[in-house]
């Protein structure tokens, strides 16, 4: 039975740390975006043009323009004054809603004088959910094993 409760406790801190530690170690949020921008400039220096970040954050709002045939997401970033956006190439409206939690890939583009994060399709769009619910499903089940190694009979 000791077998069991170290298993249980094994899956409760990988889920835990999977859990808390995933998104803010392999992503940025709108915030962190948010202050890597430079107002002054209109550009974000601390990212070379052509870099490629993963984006986990909220969505606020979706706009899509056809006659650039691209969408605009909204991020939230905490600034009710300032808009983290970013640019897909295409029509992603039936890919993202806002109040959507989603992760993407972004590259960091320059157009003429100013710098925007171009998200590729809107097939590159995922709500995080599901990886969530994994990490959470992965501690919950190391919670019930060692729950079950501590009331089984000896």
């Amino acid at each position: 039975m000791r077998w069991v409760a170290i298993l249980g406790l094994v899956l409760t801190i990988l889920g835990l740390l999977l859990a808390v530690g995933y998104w803010p170690l392999t992503s940025v949020s709108g915030s962190e975006l948010a202050a890597a921008w430079d107002e002054n400039t209109g550009d974000y220096p601390a990212y070379p043009v052509g870099s490629r970040i993963t984006v986990h954050e909220r969505v606020l709002n979706v706009d899509y323009n056809s006659f650039f045939g691209t969408t605009i997401i909204e991020l939230d970033d905490g600034n009710p004054n300032r808009a983290t956006s970013l640019v897909v190439r295409g029509d992603a409206t039936g890919a993202v809603r806002p109040n959507d939690v989603i992760y993407t890939y972004a590259i960091l583009q320059e157009i003429f004088t100013f710098q925007v994060w171009e998200v590729s399709t809107p097939a590159d769009i995922h709500p995080s959910w599901p990886v969530d619910a994994l990490f959470y499903g992965i501690m919950a089940s190391g919670v019930a094993v060692l729950a079950y190694g501590a009331l089984a009979k000896r």
